[in-house]
């Protein structure tokens, strides 16, 4: 303490106390890390072994809400661990849920839940205070002297122990006394989308009906561990709140009411089981699903300002008791694909039961199917079938078949079936126990009227009309659209009925509730003409037929038989059955008087031929002769197709019965009288100067003396005469036509006469029209002379007008290159566009015909020509056009490529530089100038430059020059560089410049001669560090290291030396303030100097750095260092 104090009062002592610190703290180091069986026998003296509390078993499931908060000691260090131990120890029966808020002293903010429309912790009229636990909804007694609500038996303030919660657990936890009568199941299954379904079941297993109308279900999800409320110690609780499950499948959070919900969902219990399900997202809590836990209870209702409500039982997604299911139940027609049956089907019912709790099942049962009749009458159908022994997830099907002939169908019935599990033992529940299906009676359709129509009743012959007809399927099975039916036609009052004359019928509106079948009903023109009776029948998609409907009684009239006129292509059940056979299609020559037997062609279902009127406006048609029954006929043309075959003709005819007048259309095949016969040639049209061809074969036709069609590739085409032939001219090659314009200018239309002859001699002339179109040719323009233009820039400073501007003028006669085959070259018309700028007065002169052009821009430009004529056809061209400023001289290494090479010499540091040109290029140049500049890149300065001014000839044997450097007078200096560039003018005019001058920096001095020693004087052994044995530099080492602790040691005994006078060594210190100390004692002064350098002893003795970026550097007196250059 002494030796602390006497150093407090002196600085010197501050590093040797720092030193002994930093020994005492290097041993307590040591210590820490001794090793662990050092104190072995202390460390197991120290052990405590934990007080275990545990809570007894209160027979049915107790529910408690946790008021607790981040910043609660008791909290984490006693109330929470309490929870824990209770639901670890009584997983089953016990089921709770943490109000976590941020601070004990607001219990009743948003992170403990308290949000509407739930507010659980006003429920319980709390503010503030952790922990505490309401056990059963006990919200506690009213009030100390502070106004807050005390500790009863089930409502607990503080927590100091682990089993704390235990004996309001023990004693019940205020769960109603009815809990037997209820049971509620949570289930939650991730549904791999990011959300989970939570499903609740609660079913009512008293006697009798469940006594409240309605029960509220307190659920909650929260999170298993809590990961969102971490107390300030760090550890974590249990069954966090995070969500409040709301009415509607609606849930509540401090993210925000999702789906609208009101309050909890309320129930009823009427009808012994209720299933509630909510579809959530799997962030709600921390770590997602595999952290979700829902938990639940039963309230006889809520408040959201006070508690002490009744709950009856309640349960949490980590439970899942004993529990099996009806899976699935179904009823099948083995007999008919239907879901229903008719009396006789044989039916097959399936059910599967499944284990869905999660405990294996082994303790008995049955499954048994039944018939259920009258008042919920059950008859077993067949034996029950005993309940395997199911383990987790394991399912068992059965089956069993009923023969439903005893049954006795009805009109929209239905037959009820029913699977249960009957004798089971220590399920949950056994509301999912039992499952019922129930199966439509298929019985036969009603029709519910006689058919109708919208017509008037009467059909004209080929007319027909509809009928609908509306039925009634009589049960739940059969579809509209699988409907068919019949309807049938008979004469009036004869009963002879038939559907011969009825289509298909159509279905419309299905799916309506007012579906119609449309039968259409079309009389051949064979049927007797008076009144008709119809009558419908349906049928369903098991052709059950329906009764037949009324009948309407004289439903339509069927009207007169018209005569009519038979042709091949007359449907046969329109001919009249007293119609003599179709006798064929008549046949006459063309330009002949020719009859035509009218039997079988003219027909009356009721009155003779030879009573009917036949007449016709054809003036073909010659006469109607009733007794003989023929007309007379002579057809002036043969009709052909556009494959030149002859095809029949109609001839129109009106015909009369006593009654009424009809029309038709006779089909008389007209042939040929054996002359060849020409069908209508097209016109040809082809432009001036072109061509056509023309293939005759399909334009003609012969036959012989009797019409019968002859082979046409016998007949000779030839040409009778063209009518301009200045215009074309035509020449025959078999039966191909060819035509040529005589003239490429030539235009207008003409006529050429053809002529076809048979073997026979006959022939037949025709006409063919011929049209050569005239055709507008754009202006054509030479521009081949306009090949590799290259022109000099234009001196922007050149004074004077355009006209006398000579350099770089670009002239082209537009006229002497203008063609135009159709019109003067004065009427055409040019327009010239340059890409890039011009001089002004550059343009295109109409009246001179001239376009005149300069460019002062360099580069490659483009000049588009567009010339047209007053018809407004066009022609472009594009010409290249290269102005020039300077073209480049090339330097290469060789003479095979560029146009110069160089060579330089003495480029050392005190140096004259000289070099040698030399020039390979082929073109001609004069007024040629080398220049050449020496500069220093150190300063940025040109001190010295020249120029030389060789000829062509001296250039091509090589042209040697010197730099001389007079500015200083001793050659070349550090970092001085020489560049050099040359100038000329070619033959062509074009200033030329070399590119990429060659540049020489200079960076050494001129190397010393080397003068070469004799080897023999340094053999032997080496000298020098090199020579140093292993050994020796060992004793080196040791001796350094000797030295160095005697230096440290006598520098440890000056700084402890308290209250001498001496001076201080103030290293790197100003020596201003080192009492007027020589320089000699301050070090150099070395921060101003770029690193990577070397020192060297200059010309007056001193040192001097020389730095990597070529700067100099040299000492001062006082140590410090100046740049030179």
């Amino acid at each position: 303490m002494v030796l602390l104090w006497g150093c407090a009062m002196r600085t010197r002592c501050v590093l040797p106390l720092l030193m002994t610190a930093l020994m005492l703290f290097s041993i307590s180091v040591m210590l820490v890390e001794a090793p662990e069986d050092v104190n072995e026998e202390t460390d197991n003296a120290l052990q405590m072994e934990d007080v275990v509390y545990r809570a007894s078993d209160p027979g049915h499931i107790v529910f408690s809400q946790y008021i607790t908060s981040d910043n609660c000691g008791y909290c984490m260090q006693f109330g929470s661990p309490a929870h824990k131990k209770l639901k670890n120890d009584w997983g089953d029966k016990y089921a709770y849920v943490s109000l976590h808020s941020a601070a004990f002293g607001n219990t009743a903010d948003a992170e403990s839940g308290n949000i509407d429309p739930i507010r659980a912790v006003s429920h319980l009229i709390q503010t503030g205070g952790a922990p505490k636990t309401s056990f059963g909804d006990d919200d506690g007694d009213c009030c100390d002297t502070n106004g807050q609500r005390t500790s009863t038996t089930y409502f607990k303030i503080g927590c100091g122990a682990v089993g704390c919660w235990d004996t309001p657990f023990s004693s019940g936890g205020r769960t109603h006394s009815t809990y037997a009568d209820y049971s509620l199941g949570v289930g939650q299954s991730d549904n791999g989308d990011g959300t989970t379904t939570i499903d609740i079941s609660v079913d009512y297993v008293g006697t009798g009906t469940a006594p409240l109308s309605t029960y509220t279900l307190y659920a909650a999800v929260t999170e298993n561990v809590c990961y969102s409320h971490a107390y300030t110690d760090g550890t974590r609780g249990g069954h966090c709140w995070e969500a409040w499950l709301l009415n509607g499948g609606a849930y509540v959070s401090n993210s925000g009411n999702v789906g609208g919900g009101t309050g909890f969902q309320t129930i009823s219990l009427a009808s012994g089981s209720v299933s509630t399900s909510w579809t959530v997202p799997n962030n709600l809590v921390g770590q997602g699903a595999s952290n979700m836990l829902t938990v639940a209870a039963l309230y006889s209702t809520w408040s959201t300002s006070s508690g002490d409500l009744d709950v009856f039982t309640a349960a949490d997604s980590s439970m899942n008791p004993m529990d099996l299911g009806m899976e699935q139940f179904t009823v099948t027609n083995r007999d008919h694909n239907s879901n229903g049956f008719i009396p006789g089907d044989m039916l097959t019912l399936d059910a599967s039961v499944k284990n869905i709790g999660t405990e294996d099942y082994s303790a008995g049962g049955d499954i048994a199917f039944y018939h259920v009749t009258g008042m919920n009458t059950e008859t077993l159908i067949g034996q029950s079938i005993s309940l395997n022994n199911l383990v987790q997830g394991a399912t068992q099907t059965v089956s069993a078949e009923f023969d439903t002939s005893g049954i006795t169908a009805v009109s929209s019935g239905t037959s009820t079936f029913r699977a249960k599990l009957i004798n089971t033992n220590g399920e949950r529940s056994i509301g999912n126990n039992i499952d019922t299906a129930y199966v439509s009676h298929d019985v036969a359709p009603a029709v519910l009227s006689q058919p109708s129509s919208n017509s008037n009743g009467e059909i004209d012959r080929g007319d027909s009309i509809d009928f609908e007809v509306h039925w009634n399927s009589n049960d739940l099975v059969s579809e509209p659209w699988l409907a068919s039916g019949v309807l049938e036609v008979t004469p009036s009052g004869q009963s002879l009925w038939s559907d011969d004359w009825v289509g298909v019928p159509n279905l419309i509106g299905n799916g309506t509730g007012n579906e119609q079948l449309i039968f259409t009903v079309s009389p051949p023109n064979t049927a007797s003409s008076g009144d008709y009776d119809v009558r419908a029948m349906v049928t369903d998609a098991r052709n059950q037929a329906s009764e037949w409907s009324p009948t309407w009684v004289g439903a339509f009239t069927l009207m007169n038989g018209l005569p009519m006129v038979v042709n091949p292509n007359t449907p046969p059940g329109e001919i009249p059955g007293s119609c003599p056979d179709y006798p064929g299609q008549p046949t006459v020559k063309v330009d002949m008087v020719e009859q035509i037997d009218m039997r079988g062609l003219v027909c009356d279902a009721e009155t003779p031929l030879s009573q009917l009127l036949i007449t016709s406006n054809n003036p073909a048609f010659l006469g109607w002769y009733p007794a003989s029954q023929i007309i007379e006929v002579q057809f002036a043309s043969v009709a052909r197709n556009q494959q030149g075959q002859v095809i029949p003709q109609g001839l129109h005819l009106s015909i009369t019965d006593p009654e009424d007048e009809n029309m038709g259309t006779l089909s008389v095949m007209v042939i040929e009288n054996g002359a060849p016969r020409w069908a209508q040639l097209p016109s040809r049209s082809f432009d001036e100067g072109g061509s056509d061809s023309l293939m005759l074969t399909e334009y003609l036709s012969d036959t012989d003396e009797n019409g019968n069609e002859s082979n046409r590739m016998g007949l000779i085409v030839s040409i009778v005469s063209i009518e301009d032939p200045t215009l074309v001219e035509a020449t025959v090659s078999g039966h191909t036509l060819n035509i040529h314009s005589v003239d490429d200018d030539n235009f207008g239309s003409t006529t050429i006469t053809l002529r076809a002859t048979d073997a026979d001699g006959r022939y037949t002339d025709t006409q063919l029209m011929v049209i050569v179109n005239n055709v507008n040719d754009a202006p054509v323009l030479d521009i081949s002379s306009l090949s590799d233009v290259r022109l000099k820039a234009a001196d922007p400073d050149e004074a004077g007008d355009f006209h006398d501007r000579e350099i770089g003028k670009f002239v082209f006669d537009v006229g002497a290159n203008l063609v135009d085959i159709d019109d003067e070259v004065n009427l055409m018309n040019v327009d010239v566009v340059s890409d890039a700028a011009m001089v002004p007065g550059s343009f295109y002169r109409a009246d001179t015909e001239l376009f005149t052009a300069i460019w002062e821009e360099t580069g490659t430009h483009t000049l588009t020509f567009r010339v047209w004529d007053i018809h407004g056809a066009e022609n472009y061209y594009n010409v290249s056009i290269e102005i020039i400023d300077v073209l480049p001289l090339v330097w290469s290494n060789d003479a095979q490529s560029g146009d110069l090479m160089e060579e330089a010499t003495d480029l050392y540091v005190g140096d004259t530089p000289s070099a040698t040109l030399s020039y390979h290029g082929a073109d001609e140049l004069s007024d040629i100038n080398i220049f050449w500049n020496i500069c220093n890149s150190d300063t940025g300065i040109c001190t010295d430059f020249g120029e030389e001014h060789p000829t062509q000839q001296q250039l091509e044997s090589g042209f040697n020059f010197t730099a001389t450097k007079t500015s200083t007078g001793g050659g070349l200096l550090f970092h001085d560089y020489i560049t050099y560039w040359v100038t000329a003018v070619d033959q062509d005019g074009f200033d030329r410049r070399t590119v990429d001058d060659p540049k020489y920096v200079i960076t050494e001095e001129r190397p010393a001669e080397v003068v070469e020693e004799d080897d023999s004087t340094t053999s032997g052994t080496e000298s020098g560090p090199r020579g140093l044995s292993g050994s020796t530099m060992m004793i080196a080492v040791m001796a350094a290291a000797i030295i160095g602790l005697f230096i440290a040691i006598t520098l440890g005994l000056m700084l402890i030396r308290g209250g001498r006078s001496e001076p201080s060594i103030s290293w790197g210190a100003d020596p201003s303030l080192m009492g007027g100390a020589p320089p000699l004692g301050s070090a150099s002064d070395y921060t101003a100097l770029p690193p990577g350098g070397s020192y060297i002893t200059g010309e007056t003795g001193g040192t001097v750095y020389l730095a990597p970026d070529g700067s100099n550097w040299n000492m001062q007196g006082d140590n410090s260092f100046i740049r030179t250059r």
